[in-house]
């Protein structure tokens, strides 16, 4: 990462995630879900243009590329246990 952490910002682990859409803005939700338990406490949300939304895209499909270069493949997650 070449940008550091903003000093008024805490790092915050994400496991839940939740995108939709209209016309002009991509809204993403980020937050914590654990197995057994249906609370989802969601702590962030980023809402942005599409054109925004399309270029994070490309710069996650980059690091997990790299990601997986570097460590091997990313085996299957517990993204649906919680759902």
């Amino acid at each position: 990462m070449s940008n550091p952490e903003p000093p008024d910002e805490a790092a915050r682990y994400a496991n839940h995630f939740a995108i939709g859409y209209n016309l002009h803005e991509i809204v993403m939700d980020f937050g914590q879900s654990y197995a057994g338990d249906p609370t989802v406490r969601l702590h962030t949300r980023l809402v942005t243009a599409p054109a925004y939304a399309r270029d994070f895209s490309e710069m996650l499909r980059g690091v997990l590329d790299d990601y997986e270069r570097s460590f091997g493949p990313i085996g299957p997650g517990a993204a649906n246990d919680s759902q």
